[in-house]
């Protein structure tokens, strides 16, 4: 297979829309070796300026210790992880880091780097300095509260009786979260959630889409104008895109974070509700 070339390969990541950071964990104090224009543009801080650098000069005062002992654990057993965690740019404002941690292993299988994929919260200042406020989402993912999710979705269900319109429920659970969480801790099970969900939400293809999270491991989505069997294909692809995230699960069957997909719908009848259709996707897990 022929490989691709050093220019090649950062021409790539330079294109990323997500900042992403290369580090060699063999080097002094793990320094940074790589970073594309999308790093750049959300921390403030020119390539020349953190290339050899660790990258704790994006923490701060806020920075939870519990994320950053995820990450040095995840980087001492060579694994992947995925924290949220407050960072700061060269300003001083803070941010929400979404950030996913994958090592880069070689061909013998050694792990030397490791790449890091930042996402910000772009509403996590207003919502913080606003807690007060009523808002539809609750979270930078975009997820609605559970019961405004309830309200819209039964808000639609009338419509696609009404209409004669197909409405089916999508149902996605993470498999072995307890072993997640048993091995790399609560927050960090949380932030797996959000980073899961965020894939979830981000999946779904319209605006009139919902998407919540249900319970303790369950995201729960709403498709219009979609049969069954269509919406069980649309979970199935989101799923692998979930396992696409490889987030590292060493205790479970699989390795790595999946989630289990059901869908129950049609036309709705007099007789369907919200809930019942929930009570049927989840039955089929």
């Amino acid at each position: 297979m022929q490989r691709l070339s050093r220019h090649l390969l950062e021409q790539i990541l330079a294109l990323d829309e997500d900042a992403l950071v290369v580090t060699d964990r063999n080097g002094s104090d793990h320094p940074i070796i790589y970073v594309n224009a999308a790093f750049e543009q959300l921390t403030g801080y020119g390539r020349d300026e953190v290339v050899g650098q660790n990258c704790r000069f994006l923490q701060g005062e806020e920075t939870d210790p519990a994320q950053i002992a995820t990450l040095r654990k995840a980087v001492a057993d060579s694994q992947a992880c995925a924290v949220q965690l407050i960072n700061y740019r060269k300003d001083g404002s803070p941010f929400l880091n979404h950030l996913q941690l994958a090592p880069l292993r070689e061909t013998r299988g050694g792990v030397r780097y490791y790449l890091g994929r930042m996402r910000a919260a772009e509403d996590w200042q207003a919502s913080a300095a606003k807690p007060n406020r009523t808002v539809d989402r609750t979270d930078a993912q975009g997820l609605l509260d559970i019961a405004k999710f309830r309200s819209l979705a039964n808000r639609d269900l009338g419509i696609a009786r009404r209409q004669k319109t197909q409405l089916c429920i999508l149902l996605f659970r993470i498999a072995h979260l307890d072993l997640y969480r048993t091995t790399f801790g609560n927050q960090a099970a949380e932030s797996c959630l959000r980073m899961v969900g965020g894939r979830i939400g981000g999946g779904l293809r319209r605006a009139g889409d919902l998407c919540a999270r249900l319970d303790a491991e369950t995201f729960v989505a709403l498709v219009l104008g979609q049969a069954e069997r269509e919406s069980a294909q649309f979970a199935r692809n989101i799923a692998d895109q979930v396992r696409g995230m490889a987030l590292h699960n060493p205790r479970s069957p699989e390795k790595f974070i999946v989630v289990d997909t059901s869908v129950a719908g049609g036309i709705p009848t007099a007789e369907d509700s919200i809930e019942s259709l929930i009570a049927s996707a989840a039955a089929a897990l």
